[in-house]
């Protein structure tokens, strides 16, 4: 990570300069309890009674924008939000009380130098610190505490006028009457203004300003390990509605019409919803790394704005909004949906229906994130008919197979990234050669010979893909009507797997090494409903058999039931030499 330009601050010097500190528009709210205001404002009384010369109240992190002339710098707090709200509200409530003791110089002097900007211009008067567009209204309500008649309101404030913060401008004014209740009034006065020197130089900040070079999330992660963890999806919501910070009804207006729809397609799941930016980034960039991701779409969404004839608001959020949401529905199909959104309507009815077979397949498999940078670009060629539909689905199929093969072989997923992250090529789309790439000399595809040995002999029971395999074995028979959806079942064994060594006497052929071997393979399983699988208990095959004959949903246990009249060593044996056949030929590999 490049350098970080750093150093320590006092209060006063931070607000001392004709700067504008603002919070992202849509960061979490004020929400400091009274426990920790009031450990801030002991915090201080250390350094105003000499027990301490200062307070290091930690990191500080802005970004800093694009300066314009005639206009005061602003800066963007990344982390900090809460302590310097904070200390903005104990200087308003100072300033409250000198003017309540009459001492209008004194609260004018704080006000113009700390708390608003002085120098002429368009920002004149206006408050040097603002906070997210939520808490606007309450800060107007502080603001009008000053008793300045210059001082310039948030516009268009958002919110309601009670909340955290103003609670916590009260709690701030309480505490300072309480500490002056005893004094005479010349004293009040004189520790007032002696408390608010203490805040000014006495606490202290490092305050770090990020470049172009740095990922905000990851320094915030990095500086605060045990703090709440910053999301990359707050850096990108701010990051593309700062376009309308100037007028906040209008950046509410573009939240609601342009980040909701974004966000509501996810559907609530905020895991899959933190996961789409890595992937969307590896789109753009398949180099990046994730601590690299905010940073690389930010850039991103400038240069796309600077491009832009029309420099308003709403058509800079439109541009960032269009480019964030170019992938979204490809995602969301995959690993939310199980099928395609709107955007699949341009393909022909036959040609979705076969597309989305293959989504629904991948949502059902759980595909890992780590395939989805392929995956998304794959889908979105396919949806726009930039790929030959053949051509994309044999890839599906080949991804498909890939995943499934090492699964069931409890292959564990290491270096994948490093293969799909850079694996789409759009120039090259033949499954032969897609297959191929696939193969690394870490990272296996698994022959057809190492595949059907393992189905016949290894263990599936337990494994994570074990309910995708039944149920794609179940959708496998052609006979039959088929089940509208996936049905909730159990594997069921057909020699137990719980057994004493007694019972293994009313199983024909079966001993205790057979047993063990086998009863956790493919060949002895079957889907059963939850209340089949209990009746099955310890049953010997002629009473389960009996028990399941004609009173059973799934054709793949119908079928054992009825090509079974006993259940030996053999028998398993036999299923599991065709359930390999089937399988080798449902998760093809083609060379």
């Amino acid at each position: 990570m490049p350098d970080l330009r750093t150093e320590p601050v006092t209060v006063a010097r931070l607000l001392q300069s004709d700067h504008l500190y603002w919070c992202p528009l849509f960061q979490r709210q004020y929400v400091w309890t009274t426990s920790k205001i009031t450990t801030l404002f002991e915090d201080a009384l250390t350094v105003d009674e000499g027990e301490c010369e200062s307070r290091f109240l930690g990191a500080v992190v802005f970004e800093a924008e694009e300066a314009r002339i005639g206009y005061p710098t602003r800066f963007w707090l990344i982390d900090g939000q809460q302590r310097l709200t904070t200390l903005f509200l104990f200087l308003s409530a100072l300033v409250e009380e000198l003017h309540a003791r009459g001492e209008v110089e004194k609260a004018n002097s704080l006000t113009e130098n700390y708390l608003t900007i002085s120098a002429a211009g368009e920002m004149k008067n206006e408050a040097k610190f603002r906070p997210t567009v939520l808490d606007t209204k309450q800060f107007n309500v502080v603001l009008r505490k000053l008793q300045a008649p210059d001082v310039r309101l948030v516009g268009n404030a958002q919110g309601k006028e009670t909340g955290k913060l103003k609670s916590g401008y009260d709690l701030a004014r309480k505490l300072l009457r309480k500490r002056v209740a005893d004094l005479e009034p010349e004293a009040a006065t004189e520790w007032l203004w002696s408390f608010a020197s203490c805040l000014l130089t006495g606490m202290r900040f490092v305050t770090i300003t990020l470049g172009d070079d740095h990922d905000s999330n990851e320094v915030f992660d990095r500086l605060n390990s045990k703090a709440e963890p910053l999301k990359t999806i707050d850096l990108v919501r701010n990051a593309i509605l700062k376009e309308a910070a100037r007028d906040l009804s209008q950046a509410m207006t573009l939240h609601d019409e342009y980040w909701m729809p974004f966000h509501d397609a996810f559907l609530g799941d905020e895991s899959a919803e933190q996961k789409y930016f890595f992937p969307l980034g590896l789109c753009r960039d398949s180099s990046i790394k994730k601590s690299q991701t905010f940073d690389l779409l930010s850039k991103r969404w400038r240069d796309i704005r600077r491009a832009s004839q029309d420099q308003s608001p709403r058509e800079l959020v439109r541009l960032a909004m269009n480019d964030l949401q170019e992938f979204q529905e490809a995602y969301c199909a995959v690993t939310l949906t199980g099928q395609l959104g709107p955007a699949g309507a341009n393909l022909p009815a036959p040609d979705r229906k076969r597309v989305n077979l293959r989504v629904s397949r991948l949502h059902r498999l759980e595909a890992s994130v780590v395939t989805m940078p392929y995956l998304m670009q794959l889908l979105n060629s396919i949806v726009d008919q930039s790929v030959p539909l053949e051509d994309g689905l044999d890839c599906i199929d080949v991804v498909e197979s890939f995943l499934v093969r090492r699964a069931i072989m409890g292959i564990e997923p290491t270096g994948l990234h490093a293969v799909f992250k850079g694996l789409w090529d759009p120039d090259d789309l033949e499954a032969e050669s897609l297959e191929q790439r696939m193969t690394t000399a870490t990272v296996s595809f698994p022959s057809n010979q190492e595949f059907t040995d393992y189905v016949k002999t290894g263990r599936l029971y337990g494994r994570k893909i074990m309910h995708y395999v039944l149920w794609e074995r179940e959708l496998g028979f052609e006979d039959g009507d088929r089940h509208p959806q996936p049905i909730d079942f159990h594997a069921g064994h057909v020699i137990p797997r719980q057994l004493e060594k007694s019972d293994l006497d009313g199983w024909e052929g079966w001993g205790v090494d057979d047993w063990e071997s086998m009863k956790n393979t493919w060949g002895n399983l079957v889907p059963l409903t939850p209340d089949a699988n209990f009746q099955m208990g310890r049953l010997g095959w002629p009473a389960a058999r009996e028990l399941l004959n004609g009173n059973v949903i799934f054709k793949t246990t119908q079928r054992v039931v009825q090509d079974y009249l006993t259940w030996t060593p053999d028998d398993v044996r036999n299923r599991g030499d065709e359930l390999a056949v089937w399988a080798a030929g449902r998760w093809k590999k083609l060379c």
